[in-house]
């Protein structure tokens, strides 16, 4: 009997490092007429734009990484700053910089994926324009209340925002991103009426969130520490297969929500037809880090769990998501704007 592989299991293989990467190429990917020295590179700084302000979760995760490599490779990998757009800007700059591997980038599912399919034309193809170096980690979301709303479980949350039609909110870091996508999602599942608030980054969601400025967000483990001080409270996780964070939480799948999977992935990138050795370098070398077991484990505490993995995996992940995240938003009710 043929075993049937969906755009959902096939994202989920991606994700853990179980689907061999032999079977795909980068041929499409190293478009560039002269192929850099790699026994030179990089033999003056590298810039490396990440597409969020300083201190959110992408920002803290790939520096300590970009310091390692510094290290290894002789030279600065410093990192530009480039919030906005739902990392629209960080991307753009990144495409329109020279394939030599001097301009890298973060990028993630929100950015590449969700942000295609939530807006009926973006300057940038995300698809053909970036060429996929390295998997970094992917970042279940978590929903977050305030604790003022005194609730324990997503079920209490719904009761309550059913007796209030229209009265409860929901932060999000940005419209089009995947914590907008799991309000969505949520409030298209539960049946309810909450209004959308989005901010323009996850320190500013959050700070909200404490103040009282929104009753709940679905976030990353970047708000772990205010959860901690009893700032909020954490009802669920956004995964098929509860956090290895937070193994005690339930999934808003296993409490009767069936199908919520929003897993955020993110992941390394250079402009389109950076040559493939030195895409193979870098892949290399990042994955050296990610693999090492210390690592892993500080990462673990703050939510995010680390996947290594080829250029060829991510370019696949990518395929896959555009099918599943594209169910997802359809489901949850975002038409493209």
């Amino acid at each position: 009997m043929a075993i049937q592989t969906t755009p959902s299991t096939l994202r989920r293989q991606l994700l853990i490092g179980g689907l061999a990467a032999s079977t795909l190429t980068l041929a499409d990917l190293a478009r560039a007429t002269t192929t850099p020295s790699l026994a030179k590179y990089p033999d003056h700084p590298v810039r490396f734009i990440v597409p969020f302000t300083a201190g959110s979760i992408g920002d803290l995760f790939v520096r300590p990484i970009l310091s390692d490599l510094s290290d290894s490779l002789g030279q600065p990998f410093v990192v530009d700053n480039k919030p906005g757009a739902s990392q629209a800007i960080g991307a753009e700059a990144t495409i329109k910089a020279a394939a030599d591997g001097y301009t890298l980038c973060m990028a993630t599912q929100s950015g590449l994926i969700l942000n295609q399919l939530a807006k009926k034309k973006l300057p940038f193809d995300p698809m053909n324009d970036l060429s996929p170096i390295a998997l970094l980690f992917a970042a279940p979301m978590f929903l977050y209340v305030n604790p003022n709303l005194h609730v324990k479980t997503p079920l209490e949350l719904v009761a309550l925002a059913k007796s209030k039609p229209g009265q409860l909110n929901f932060g999000s870091i940005g419209a089009g991103t995947s914590s907008h996508l799991c309000g969505e999602l949520f409030k298209s599942m539960a049946g309810i009426d909450i209004t959308h608030i989005p901010y323009k980054a996850g320190p500013e969601a959050t700070t909200a969130l404490i103040s009282g400025q929104v009753d709940l967000m679905f976030n990353g483990g970047n708000t772990f520490n205010y959860m901690k001080m009893g700032k909020v409270m954490a009802l669920a996780s956004s995964g098929l297969k509860r956090s290895a964070s937070l193994p005690q939480l339930p999934t808003m799948h296993e409490l009767g929500f069936t199908g919520f999977e929003v897993l955020p992935w993110f992941g390394m990138y250079g402009p389109a037809g950076l040559p493939k050795e030195l895409v193979t370098k870098l892949n290399n070398e990042v994955n050296l880090r990610l693999k090492n077991p210390q690592s892993q484990e500080k990462y673990l505490n703050q939510g995010i769990e680390i996947n290594p993995g080829s250029p060829e995996q991510l370019a696949a992940l990518m395929k896959s998501d555009l099918v599943s995240q594209a169910a997802l938003m359809k489901k949850a009710g975002i038409t493209p704007e």
